[in-house]
C-alpha cells in the first residue's frame, strides 16, 4: 500500500519536480549531511517514506552539494542507496534517474551516485535507452569529454553488445597510443566488466602500443587503475603467461614494459592480499613459468619475485640443477639488482660464483647488458629500500 500512490512517467516527466517539495528535500539532504550517525537514520528514514517524489529533490541536492560530496565516498553511498531504494519498484523512478542523473548530467559526481543506485537495482537499459547513449557518447567523444565518455561506457556496456565492447576497447587502443590518462581507467573498466575477456583486452591494448613497449611512464598510466586489484586468479589460471606469451613475441626485443609492471604488480598483489595460500601457489606458479622455456617470461617472474622480497627462493633458483640454463641465470641476475640492499642476496652470489662460476659470470655479463654496469659482488652491503630494479 505504501507504494500505491507513488508518481508515474508522467508525475516524473520534469526531473525539477514540484518546486516547494524539491527545495524540502534540499533541505532535509542538508540536514542528513550534516547530522551524526543516530540523527541521521532518522532522516533517512523520513526521506524514504516520501517516496519516489522525493528522487527530483534528491537528485538535484548532488548537484547542489556537489563538491562537498565529491571528497566524501561514503556519503556518496549513502545518496546512492537511498536513490536505489526509492526507484527500486518504480520504472518511472528509474528512467529519471537514467535520464537526469546520467544522460543529461555532465558533472561526474552526480553521474556516478546515480551509476550506483541503478546498479543496485540491477537496472538495464532498454533498446531505445542504449541509442540514447550511443548518440550521447559519439557527442562527448567528439567534445574530448573522456571521464564523461568513461562513465558513460560503464551504463552502456552493461547490455553486453559486442560492437559497443569493440568500440570501447579500440578507443582504449586510441588513448594508448595518444599517451592519455583515462586509457587505464577504461581499459579497468572493460576488464571489470568483462573479466572472462582480461587476457583478449590486455593483448590488444598491450600490443597497440608496442612501438612503445620501453616507455615506463606509458606502462603505469596503463596499470594505475588495475595494479592494486589484480585479482589472484590471473596467476593461478595463467592470465599473465597468455598475455606474455601472446604479446612479447610481437615486440621488437620481445620485451614490453606493460608486461613486466603487470607480472611485479599481480605477484605483490597476490603476496599481500592472500598470504595464506602464497607459498602453495608460489610452487604453483613455479611449475608454470618454467614451462613456459622462455627467458624473458623468466626476468618478469624473477623480478617480481625479487620485488616482493622473496629473495630466498631467488638463492634457491639461481644454484637450481635444471636443464635450461637460461632459469638459473635468470635467477642469479636479479639476485644482482637486489644485493645492495639484501644480505642474503649478497651471500647468494658469493655461493654461486664459488660453487658455479661460470653461471655467475653468464648471469653477471647479462646484468651488464641490461643495466650498462658490470656485475659484481659489492663490497658493501647498504641498507636500502627492499625492491628490486624495474628496467
Amino acid at each position: 500500500m505504501d507504494r500505491l500512490f507513488e508518481p508515474g512517467a508522467l508525475e516524473l516527466a520534469d526531473p525539477h519536480g514540484d518546486p516547494s517539495r524539491v527545495i524540502e528535500v534540499q533541505q532535509q539532504v542538508q540536514e542528513l549531511l550534516e547530522a551524526n550517525r543516530q540523527r541521521r537514520e532518522g532522516i533517512r528514514q523520513e526521506l524514504i517514506q516520501r517516496g519516489a517524489w522525493a528522487l527530483p529533490g534528491l537528485m538535484n541536492a548532488t548537484y547542489v552539494w556537489m563538491n562537498e560530496l565529491e571528497s566524501s565516498p561514503p556519503d556518496q553511498d549513502l545518496l546512492s542507496s537511498m536513490m536505489a531504494d526509492l526507484a527500486a519498484d518504480n520504472p518511472a523512478a528509474a528512467e529519471l534517474l537514467f535520464r537526469y542523473g546520467i544522460l543529461e548530467t555532465p558533472f561526474s559526481t552526480p553521474r556516478s551516485i546515480a551509476r550506483k543506485a541503478l546498479r543496485r537495482i540491477d537496472w538495464k537499459p532498454t533498446a531505445a535507452d542504449l541509442q540514447d547513449l550511443r548518440e550521447t557518447l559519439n557527442r562527448y567523444r567528439q567534445l574530448e569529454g573522456t571521464q564523461t565518455v568513461i562513465d558513460l561506457y560503464d551504463v552502456l556496456l552493461s547490455a553486453c553488445q559486442e560492437d559497443d565492447f569493440r568500440e570501447a576497447l579500440d578507443l582504449c587502443k586510441l588513448w594508448a597510443r595518444q599517451s592519455m590518462k583515462p586509457a587505464g581507467e577504461l581499459m579497468a573498466l572493460l576488464i571489470k566488466l568483462f573479466p572472462e575477456r582480461a587476457s583478449e583486452i590486455l593483448v590488444e591494448v598491450f600490443l597497440a602500443v608496442k612501438d612503445k613497449y620501453k616507455d615506463k611512464n606509458l606502462a603505469e598510466l596503463l596499470l594505475q587503475s588495475l595494479r592494486d586489484s589484480i585479482p589472484v586468479a590471473w596467476l593461478r589460471e595463467g592470465v599473465l603467461l597468455q598475455v606474455s606469451k601472446d604479446v612479447l613475441p610481437n615486440t621488437v626485443s620481445k620485451r614490453h614494459t606493460a608486461v613486466e609492471y603487470l607480472w611485479v604488480y599481480a605477484v605483490q598483489n597476490c603476496r599481500d592480499q592472500a598470504p595464506e595460500v602464497w607459498q602453495e601457489l608460489l610452487h604453483e606458479l613455479d611449475n608454470q613459468v618454467r614451462q613456459q622455456d622462455d627467458a624473458e617470461v623468466y626476468r618478469y617472474w624473477f623480478e617480481a619475485m625479487g620485488r616482493a622480497d622473496e629473495v630466498e627462493y631467488l638463492a634457491q633458483q639461481a644454484q637450481a640443477d635444471t636443464r635450461d640454463e637460461q632459469w638459473g641465470i635468470r635467477a642469479a641476475c636479479q639476485l644482482l639488482f637486489l644485493q645492495r640492499y639484501h644480505r642474503l642476496a649478497k651471500q647468494a652470489l658469493e655461493d654461486l660464483k664459488r660453487e658455479s662460476p661460470a653461471r655467475y659470470e653468464r648471469a653477471s655479463r647479462l646484468f651488464e647488458t641490461i643495466t650498462g654496469s658490470p656485475g659484481k659482488i659489492e663490497g658493501e652491503t647498504e641498507e636500502g629500500p627492499r625492491i628490486g630494479h624495474l628496467v
